[in-house]
């Protein structure tokens, strides 16, 4: 059973962030969700397995501040709840 997962690609959405949130659930993000998944399928055999975004934060010797917000882990949640039941994984990366 594999127990790795391969990033081999990163698509940005269109959506309008702002400096506390972003609003990436309106139908031209949805429909361009599900048409991105499905030529990815049918062009690559591959499939959308996770999100991404950025948080500013500091680093320094001791600790990084890098983290899932509140609202992020629900995201998270939300989106690994429909993938489990296939067996899917769900990826959550949050990068500076």
């Amino acid at each position: 059973e594999p127990t790795t997962l391969v990033v081999t690609d990163a698509f940005p959405l269109p959506i309008e962030g702002f400096e506390t949130r972003v609003i990436a659930d309106d139908d031209n993000v949805v429909n361009y969700m599900i048409n991105l998944g499905e030529t990815l399928e049918q062009t690559r055999k591959e499939r959308f397995m996770g999100w991404y975004h950025s948080h500013p934060f500091d680093v320094d010797e001791q600790h990084s501040h890098c983290y899932l917000s509140n609202t992020d882990l629900s995201t998270q949640l939300s989106w690994q709840r429909q993938e489990d039941p296939h067996g899917n994984p769900w990826l959550a990366i949050v990068v500076d």
